[in-house]
């Protein structure tokens, strides 16, 4: 009997193959890519195996890993007979040899082996599938790689060969090697002291090859000598209004996590003919300043993405599992911040528009009317309890807070914070959200890390009957944490530029608009409790709530 996948990945690690790079990812990663996009292809098992191994004893091209060929047998083993035989040929061909034969039709089909010097002969059936199994894996890695033109008419000759999907997915290499060819500027906005280069959005184009970036902004001299040499941009400015108008560029980078600048970062940049404009949560500090980004964006026909966390793919694949009745009919979503030392507010403020756009996303709905309360130790908060938050978020109360929203479409989501135990250290994995249904419940936790369960029944009774099973996503698992943030910016500006040359708004990502619904979800915590009821959506108040408070209390 074959290995199970996880057998077959823990061999990965075992040989030292794991963590060997690959084309911008790990060795591990893109061979998972490569079994994947085999399964879409309608590989069966056998093939999706052969995949998953298919340059285990180094190519002709690849050696940085190379298994040696006295292993065979392990192999075998594995993956099976037939598979192994795959990617032995895959491993030990000469590639001219195999390049000559495309358009041969009729068996057998003759290729040299580099390691012998003899000739390996193989029926139709072998050679289709090592057509297959060769070109899945170079449509996985060139993107990344960038250099289309290596062995381009054999490539072509194998996508003809194959047909369907194989060639569908060359066809669309192509369309997508022509838009990268059009290279976009980006230019980069920083503060360094006041909230840096927030997470990652700096150095999202590192491993984009269709992005170059031109320019980066900081009012700190130390700060921007420093992230002129780590972006590598060519040009470096204090001021990023001087920076906008010297240069043309396609693409803005709004940096800080210190939300102050954010509306006077952001219209400018709509305002300087950039295409697209990337933003650090929340959008902005108040619904007024959002409402003027949009606006900006609006006019001159801008596209902006925000870096909300649902661009990953546990939160997408559940997403897809709730719109296909998975856990039957969407009933009640229930999101919950980090409770670690930022507990109530600030941790809404922070934290909270993450959740909010994603359980927004996963009502498929606006909210109409929302109520909520807050308290400090205990007791409702007055006057006497705001102050000002970290960040630039703006005045701020309390340390617990809850708050109840409904949905258009009848759907209902809750949201709390409180102190909570940091010393246990699963605050972060503590952070999430589940989308409870008629016929079963789904928990995403730790975004964009990613942690995700399901419990098949409607209702969760702690006897063990009906268990929580996790759901792992491979390729996902092979990504190391420490990058996933970098490959979800990746994620959001792809979808980004690809909303610009489509001329639509942003999807598959938390769009400008999306930015805004998630801050007056927050905002209304504040509003509810300042008129002690239930509010309405939009709401009318588009300032702080605390600052009409004092006013009106003054």
């Amino acid at each position: 009997m074959v290995a199970s996948f996880k057998e077959l990945t823990a061999f990965f690690k075992e040989v030292g193959a794991a963590d060997v790079g690959h084309t911008n990812k790990s060795y591990l990663a893109h061979c998972i890519g490569v079994q994947n996009d085999m399964k879409k292809w309608g590989g069966d098992e056998e093939m999706c195996r052969a995949a998953l191994f298919h340059s285990m004893y180094g190519t002709e091209f690849f050696q940085d890993f190379a298994l040696p060929i006295e292993r065979r047998d392990e192999v075998r083993v594995l993956i099976g007979e037939r598979a192994e035989y795959l990617v032995y040929v895959n491993c030990a061909m000469l590639r001219d040899t195999f390049d000559a034969i495309q358009q041969q039709v009729d068996e057998p089909y003759m290729i040299k082996d580099r390691l012998t010097g003899e000739d390996i002969e193989m029926n139709k059936r072998d050679f289709d599938d090592l057509v297959t199994m060769h070109l899945c894996d170079w449509l996985e890695q060139v993107a990344r790689w960038g250099n289309w033109d290596y062995r381009r008419d054999a490539f072509e000759r194998m996508a003809h060969r194959l047909g369907g999907i194989a060639e569908q997915r060359w066809d669309a290499g192509l369309a997508r090697r022509a838009r990268m060819s059009a290279k976009y500027k980006a230019a980069i906005i920083g503060h360094t002291g006041q909230g840096n280069y927030g997470h990652g959005l700096d150095v999202v184009y590192a491993d984009m090859p269709e992005v170059e970036v031109v320019a980066v902004a900081d009012p700190d001299p130390e700060g921007l000598a420093a992230a002129s040499e780590r972006i590598g941009a060519a040009r470096s400015y204090t001021d990023f209004r001087e920076m906008l108008v010297q240069e043309e560029v396609d693409l803005v980078n709004v940096c800080p996590r210190v939300v102050t600048p954010h509306a006077e970062m952001a219209i400018a940049a709509a305002e300087s003919g950039a295409k697209g404009i990337f933003c650090e949560k929340p959008v902005a500090a108040t619904l007024a300043e959002a409402d003027a980004i949009l606006a900006a964006c609006e006019q001159r026909n801008v596209r902006m993405a925000v870096a909300h966390r649902r661009a990953n793919p546990y939160e997408q694949h559940a997403k897809k599992l709730v719109d296909a009745g998975e856990i039957g009919q969407l009933q009640v979503l229930r999101g919950r911040g980090k409770w670690d030392h930022r507990a109530g507010a600030e941790d809404l403020a922070v934290l909270g528009p993450h959740m909010m756009d994603s359980m927004r996303y996963f009502a498929g709905a606006d909210v109409v009317w929302a109520h909520a309360h807050i308290a400090q130790d205990g007791r409702e908060i007055t006057l006497d309890d705001v102050r000002e938050g970290n960040e630039g978020i703006g005045p701020i109360a309390g340390n617990s807070l809850a708050a109840y929203y409904v949905f258009a479409n009848g759907v209902t989501a809750h949201f709390e914070s409180q102190p909570g135990d940091t010393a246990a250290r699963v605050n972060s994995r503590w952070f999430g959200f589940e989308a409870h249904g008629s016929k079963g419940i789904i928990a995403l936790r730790n975004s964009p890390n990613g942690e995700m369960y399901i419990h098949r029944h409607g209702m969760f009774i702690p006897d063990g009957e009906v268990p929580w099973q996790r759901v792992l996503l491979d390729e996902w698992e092979a990504v190391s944490e420490s990058d996933r943030t970098h490959h979800s910016n990746m994620q959001i500006v792809r979808e980004l530029i690809q909303a610009i040359e489509e001329d639509r708004d942003v999807v598959e990502a938390s769009s400008g608009k999306d930015a805004r619904a998630a801050l007056e979800m927050v905002m209304a915590v504040h509003e509810s409790h300042r008129l002690k009821g239930r509010v309405e959506f939009p709401l009318a108040n588009r300032e702080n709530p605390y600052e009409v408070w004092r006013r009106e209390s003054a």
